[in-house]
């Protein structure tokens, strides 16, 4: 093999690693930040379904407290909300108190099986503890003005 044949060899073998390695690293994405990381995790998540949920819900309440809107005005106002909207807020609070070998494992729970039934059970959980939670309210109130009666009576 002549000298010209061999470095045009060695240069096309070179030129080949070189292309091929840069296009390993471009196929490569770059690793995820923190705040890519609780979007995907608020993602998994379904926070913006159960935001959504949570909303509906509301709507139904100021639907009986204005009883003089219109249901076009509900649905209109319906419309206009947007999930991402609640996503984008609480983007910063999960970041700000998660690390992110945390947001990493939640990650892989929620897409455990287990995971995922929480998920599923979580909007009638989250309906239930209000629920309850607003009957607690209730009976620490009254506790609190029975308490206040007494004490006013014995002066």
């Amino acid at each position: 093999m002549n000298d010209t044949l061999a470095r045009r060899l060695g240069a096309s073998l070179v030129i080949t690693l070189l292309l091929l390695s840069a296009g390993s690293l471009a196929a490569q994405e770059p690793p995820a930040t923190k705040e890519q990381k609780v979007r995907e995790l608020l993602a998994v998540m379904r926070a913006a379904d159960l935001g959504l949920q949570v909303i509906d819900g509301m709507i139904g309440g100021m639907k009986e407290a204005l009883p003089a809107a219109p249901d076009e005005f509900w649905t209109s106002f319906r419309q206009k909300i947007k999930a991402s909207d609640l996503v984008d807020m609480l983007v910063p609070v999960y970041a700000k108190h998660l690390d992110t070998a945390d947001i990493d494992e939640l990650i892989r729970f929620y897409r455990t099986p287990a995971g995922q039934r929480f998920l599923d059970k979580q909007p009638v959980i989250l309906e239930e503890s209000m629920a309850i939670g607003e009957k607690w309210g209730e009976q620490l109130a009254a506790r609190a003005v029975e308490d206040l009666q007494k004490t006013q009576h014995k002066e």
